[in-house]
């Protein structure tokens, strides 16, 4: 009888079939995915803090709608309210021909000190309203997804297995950052439609040392689905309507913007130059297509028609 021999495999062989293994294991596993990207409520009425004075809470009311021309029906506008005896900051956007207010379309202060009503600027300009939303993602701003967190609200709520966003747009030209972390949840209502509730909103600005770091919390959120009855809510207060009221005083504006609302929007327009048109000028996208978000010198009528800066 002949010896009886033992097979021993090439140890390339073992190699390919543990990783054949592994592979087969890795395909077997759910692959996470992450959610899609939320829009934020663009009709809301919330409690809020990280404005005003210190520690002060508030009641924003917010509504912006998508439109080629803003008007009466088509609204976009932001009323900052802590309290009446404390300075009231409604802007609004119904377009050149919104028939409320003593100018129509603009920022008014309301309680301000000793000033019943006035308006920002000549009463003839028209506010570009900050678009409070997640993206859209282009060259200058980029968006991720940090998962499901818990965090706390305003008063110190919990709120539990919130979705993160972080979104960091960089300013053309500069070497300044807008970086914003998102906390939001999703509420399905009986008719299959999601809410999104934002629940607080980190923010800085890297490359910038005057704009300190901050958080808006939100409380009590609530997202607005009669938007005919609420566009009625941003109509300019009775005393706004005087023919009596002026434009305010540009010093007292920079004071209490920097007391009342520190991280809003200050008055912005066009500037005085007028259009973009000098050599090698250019109409360039604004960051989050919010003119606001423009450098100084940056705005021009014709450029902020685009939702653009003027670059050079």
């Amino acid at each position: 009888l002949s010896p009886q021999r033992t097979f021993h495999p090439p140890p390339q062989l073992g190699m390919t079939l543990l990783v054949t293994a592994i592979a087969a294991f890795s395909l077997a596993l759910p692959v996470r995915s992450d959610p899609d990207m939320p829009h934020l409520t663009q009709a809301w009425q919330a409690e809020s803090t990280g404005d005003g004075l210190p520690g002060a809470v508030g009641k924003e009311s917010y509504i912006y709608e998508e439109c080629k021309k803003t008007s009466e029906t088509c609204l976009q506008a932001h009323i900052f309210d802590y309290g009446a005896d404390n300075c009231i900051k409604i802007e609004v956007n119904g377009g050149f021909k919104y028939p409320y207010g003593a100018v129509g379309s603009g920022t008014y202060y309301v309680k301000c000190e000793s000033v019943d009503c006035c308006y920002a600027g000549q009463g003839t300009d028209v506010p570009s309203i900050k678009k409070w939303d997640i993206g859209p993602e282009n060259l200058l701003t980029k968006v991720k997804y940090l998962g499901k967190r818990d965090t706390t609200e305003l008063f110190n709520n919990s709120v539990h297995g919130a979705e993160v966003w972080s979104q960091t747009t960089s300013i053309p030209f500069s070497k300044i950052g807008i970086d914003y972390t998102f906390y939001v949840t999703r509420k399905t209502n009986p008719d299959n439609t999601t809410d999104v509730v934002t629940h607080r909103i980190d923010y800085s600005v890297p490359g910038d040392t005057k704009v300190k770091a901050g958080s808006i919390l939100y409380g009590d959120f609530k997202v607005i689905k009669n938007i005919t009855a609420f566009r009625d809510y941003f109509r300019p207060p009775p005393v706004c309507e005087a023919s009596s009221v002026r434009s305010c005083d540009a010093e007292k504006v920079r004071q209490w913007e920097s007391k009342y609302f520190s991280r809003s929007q200050p008055p912005q327009y066009a500037t005085d130059k007028g259009s973009c048109t000098g050599p090698h000028e250019f109409c360039c996208p604004a960051p989050m297509d919010d003119v606001n978000n423009c450098p100084a010198g940056a705005r021009t009528s014709d450029c902020d028609a685009k939702k653009s800066c003027c670059c050079a």
